[in-house]
């Protein structure tokens, strides 16, 4: 708590030079510090899968709602236990509703345009909307008969 904070990634899974996006990482944080910017904030850093001379710029943006194809994969693991793994193709949405202001760009859009992409997160993910908006629970769900 009241810690700067950043997650830093180069959005590939392929891309194994990190030495630009420590470096651009170095600087975002020496900035934060000495501009002493909020220190509850809690950045999303995402750097593109690319050469340091064919980045563009750095932008604030928005979270993008990822969304992936054939999401799940069923799999056992070597003590016969079943697990699912996050297994799919994402699916490229630029266009997709996102969190945050919709005049920023999303950080799924930036990163394409091969731009660097800040996205400020708040770390406390509580849910901020009123109980009216929240579905319908039934007390009669905590004594079923399907849970030992």
């Amino acid at each position: 708590e009241n810690v700067r904070s950043m997650a830093i990634s180069v959005a590939s899974f392929k891309w194994k030079n990190f030495e630009y996006a420590s470096e651009i990482a170095m600087n975002i944080a020496e900035q934060a510090v000495n501009d002493n910017w909020p220190k509850s904030l809690l950045l999303n850093l995402n750097i593109p899968p690319c050469k340091k001379h064919e980045i563009k710029k750095l932008s604030w943006t928005r979270l993008s709602i990822r969304k992936y194809i054939n999401q799940f994969s069923k799999r056992e693991d070597p003590r016969g236990d079943t697990y699912y793994w996050l297994a799919g193709e994402a699916v490229l949405d630029l266009k997709s509703k996102g969190y945050g202001p919709k005049s920023w760009p999303s950080d799924v859009s930036q990163i394409q345009e091969n731009n660097v992409s800040l996205t400020p997160i708040e770390p406390d993910l509580f849910w901020r909307g009123s109980i009216e908006k929240l579905p319908k629970i039934d007390s009669l769900s905590i004594n079923s008969s399907q849970y030992p």
